[in-house]
Formats: structure tokens, C-alpha cells, sequence
């Protein structure tokens, strides 16, 4: 069997926002293949360590590793042919139309002369065939629901051909329908092309069924980290989140199942 190779490792890091501390001392490593989630209760910071993992803001203290190259020395068009964000707001202020939108997959792979070549398209095509939504290529992105709209970010993300995909709540305001969908289609990328993947989400049942590992964030801090079954206890959530919870063996797929108790049933 293959020794797995680690492929991002945060060690001893603090951010936030300017003076503002939002987490301090995260130190957790990833081997390639996983599929990890980040979950946690409003305000733990889940958002801000995806766009610190991003670049997107600087960290306060504390280094990232990705195969074994400092994040902060990788080039950001080289990091982007590397990781792949999916964020909470997908919200566009101008019109595009979806094939605009997918196109923007293949930016980081461009140069100012090179524009997409017979590679780049047949990739796109693929990535298009694969989330199968070959019925919104032509289509402009204000006339998609939410859950088409969050289909084709998760499109252009995966055109990117990234060996690490970030997404925050990429099922936020979707009904169950789109929650399974889309976990279904991580869940087989993850298992069939061995992609990588950290997701925020606040759907601890959701989490608990896809995810390898969870992480759990509770005042700036890592509160617990493993499998569902042991990070899902009642007693961690019921501190974390502040309100009673039960938890129980899904007999389909011997998973936590969380059930939240209402204080009038209390």
C-alpha cells in the first residue's frame, strides 16, 4: 500500500482580522485524499481559516505547508492551479453568463498570450458532463436558481483541476434535494480522483455521513478532532453549541445521527 503524503499542515496558526484574534494556535495536518469538514457554531472562525488556508487574509502568527512548501512562497497563480475555492457568497454584480463564469476556471493555467487552447475546452467540457449541467451552458447566471448557480461554482472550482478543494457551506439555503447532490458528487470525486477536501458546514448529519474527519471549532480554538464518531458525542456538542442535544447510530450507515431537543420536549 502507498504511504499517504501529507498535503497541507498549519502549525501554530493565529489569524483574524487586523488586532482581532478569531482563532490561536490551530495545528492540524491533512494527508492527500481526505475529505475533511470544519464545523463549529457561528463566529468560531470556520470561514476566516479557509480564506487564511487561501491567502486571502495574512496570518497573524503561525505557518501553513503545502507539500511541504510554505503557502506564503507559492506564487498565488501557481497556488491556483493547486487549490480550488467554492465560497459561502456566490454573488456576482455583473451579468454573466455561465460559460463566462466556467471559463474563469482556466485563468490561472493562461497568459497574456495563450488564451484557452483545445485542452483547456475539452476540460471544461468534461467538468461540464460530470456535475451535468450541460442544460445551463448557454444560460446567464441571474436566471439560475440557487442550487443551479452553486452547481456551476462548484463547476468552475473543478476546472481548475485543483488537488485541493475548499468550500464554505456550499449547501447554504439549498433544499435536500441540492444537499445530497452536491455531497453525493464530493463524496465520489473524493473517492474515485482521490481529490482532496475541506468543507465548512453547519449541518452536523450532513457532515457526519461524508466526512472522514471533522473539526470542530469552539473558541478560537480546535475543541475536538477525528472520526464522526468520535467527535459527534453529546457532550461536546452540547457545550459547543449550547443546547441539549441527542445523538444516535444511523442503522443505515452506523454514522452519529444528531437530534436536536426543542426545550419544550426537555
Amino acid at each position: 500500500m502507498a504511504e499517504e503524503k501529507i498535503l497541507i499542515k498549519l502549525e501554530n496558526l493565529s489569524c483574524g482580522y487586523g488586532k482581532r484574534m478569531v482563532l490561536e494556535d490551530i495545528n492540524f495536518q491533512m494527508e492527500e485524499g481526505e475529505f475533511i469538514g470544519i464545523i463549529g457554531p457561528n463566529g468560531a472562525g470556520k470561514s476566516t481559516l479557509l480564506k487564511t488556508i487561501l491567502r486571502i487574509i495574512p496570518p497573524l502568527r503561525g505557518r501553513i505547508f503545502f507539500k511541504e512548501k510554505d503557502i506564503s512562497q507559492i506564487p498565488r497563480k501557481l497556488l491556483a492551479q493547486e487549490i480550488a475555492y467554492v465560497p459561502q457568497q456566490t454573488q456576482v454584480w455583473f451579468s454573466f453568463s455561465v460559460e463566462e463564469i466556467l471559463r474563469m476556471g482556466r485563468y490561472p493555467f493562461l497568459t497574456r498570450y495563450r488564451g484557452e487552447g483545445e485542452r483547456d475546452w475539452k476540460i471544461i467540457q468534461e467538468k461540464i458532463k460530470l456535475t451535468g449541467i450541460e442544460n445551463l451552458f448557454l444560460r446567464n447566471l441571474e436566471e439560475l436558481s440557487s442550487g443551479e448557480r452553486q452547481m456551476v461554482f462548484i463547476t468552475r472550482a473543478l476546472i481548475q483541476e485543483p488537488k485541493l478543494l475548499l468550500l464554505d457551506e456550499p449547501t447554504a439555503h439549498l433544499d435536500i434535494g441540492h444537499e445530497i447532490e452536491i455531497f453525493d458528487l464530493l463524496y465520489r470525486l473524493n473517492r474515485e480522483d482521490k481529490l482532496s477536501i475541506i468543507v465548512v458546514l453547519h449541518d452536523l448529519n450532513l457532515a457526519s455521513q461524508y466526512c472522514d474527519r471533522l473539526i470542530i471549532l469552539f473558541a478560537g480554538r480546535i475543541e475536538k478532532s477525528g472520526k464522526p464518531q468520535e467527535v459527534l458525542d453529546y457532550r461536546t456538542l452540547e457545550k459547543v453549541y449550547e443546547t441539549v442535544a441527542l445523538v444516535k447510530e444511523n442503522p443505515i450507515t452506523q454514522r452519529p445521527h444528531i437530534f436536536i431537543i426543542p426545550e419544550k420536549f426537555r
